[in-house]
């Protein structure tokens, strides 16, 4: 019996162990692909920061003219005809853009204008949710051909209307002409750039105009949404970030940041914010480093306020 019981507990030994040698390669070339992940995420960041810094500082990249007169006529006509048939044919459509209209001057909805018309609202079901880079996606919007894709198992739920907003605040900021969507664009060279702002903007929005903290939102983009908060106080009056925004201006947001900064500081911190994107390549300690970086500016520019103003007061402080 003694022996039988030996038996059994070598085989289960040894049966762990091998479970413990299988899981632990397993394990390992995890890490090992998340940190080759990293480091290859890393140096496109830095390669884009060289391009984009070089392009900015010889104005090689051209600032589009953005249309910032009042309505005319026509658009003004458009735009009343398409409020009437969203109240009449789509209400949460028409609440949205009533919200907006609470915030921030019609004339700064031109894009939501030439979207919103025409949107296609796509439900799938929730166990079809994408996976892009370990984070779940729960909804996104195609500009290309203007739809907004909703994971959900339940259309009317608060989670999903939470998600439709997020996902409407990216329609009413995009410019398909010119491949730029809020404070993200597509550049030549440098590719994508400042998707991370972005996205921290755009849920810090959707908290404030709708109440909304969504839960897979605000968890996947917790980091992007105190930073963005962050580069928004740089601007004096935050109503020209809101306006920058919805104009899908992200030349403008630059030129403000470079009244605190240098253009290859701005660059830098918008860059690194493209690296919070996927939530489970930085941690706790990654937010903490940036975020020092951009108190460090704010003293900065601070002290550099007060010299001048004991400058102007011939040395006297009042």
């Amino acid at each position: 019996m003694d022996i039988i019981i030996k038996i059994y507990c070598i085989i289960l030994i040894s049966f762990n162990s091998f479970m413990l040698y299988k899981n632990g390669k397993k394990i390992l070339k995890f890490h090992q692909e998340k940190n080759k992940r990293i480091k290859s995420n890393k140096d496109k960041i830095e390669n884009q920061k060289q391009s984009l810094t070089q392009s900015f500082n010889v104005k090689v990249v051209k600032k589009r003219n953005i249309k910032k007169a009042s309505f005319s006529k026509e658009e003004n006509e458009k735009f009343e005809n398409i409020l009437k048939k969203l109240k009449l044919e789509n209400k949460n459509l028409y609440v949205f853009t009533q919200s907006l209209l609470d915030i921030i001057p019609k004339e700064n909805l031109r894009n939501l204008i030439n979207n919103i018309e025409n949107i296609n609202i796509e439900y799938e079901p929730y166990k079809k949710a994408l996976k892009n880079d370990g984070m779940l996606v729960t909804g996104f919007y195609n500009p290309v051909r203007n739809t907004i894709k909703i994971f959900t198992d339940e259309k009317q739920n608060s989670e999903a209307k939470k998600t439709l907003n997020h996902e409407l605040l990216h329609l009413a900021s995009t410019d398909s002409e010119y491949n730029a969507i809020g404070f993200s664009a597509k550049f030549l060279k440098a590719g994508l750039f400042g998707n991370g702002l972005n996205e921290g903007y755009t849920e810090l929005l959707n908290q404030r105009i709708f109440q909304s903290k969504s839960k897979n939102k605000s968890e996947n983009y917790l980091y992007l949404t105190f930073l963005a908060e962050e580069i928004e106080n740089f601007y004096e009056n935050k109503e020209d970030m809101l306006k920058h925004y919805f104009q899908a201006d992200i030349f403008s947001l630059i030129n403000e940041l470079e009244k605190s900064m240098t253009t290859e500081e701005a660059i830098g911190l918008i860059a690194d914010m493209d690296l919070f994107l996927n939530q489970d390549d930085v941690n706790l300690l990654d937010f903490l480093k940036l975020r020092q970086k951009i108190m460090n500016i704010y003293c900065r520019r601070y002290k550099k306020q007060a010299k001048i103003l004991v400058k102007k007061n011939d040395g006297k402080i009042k």
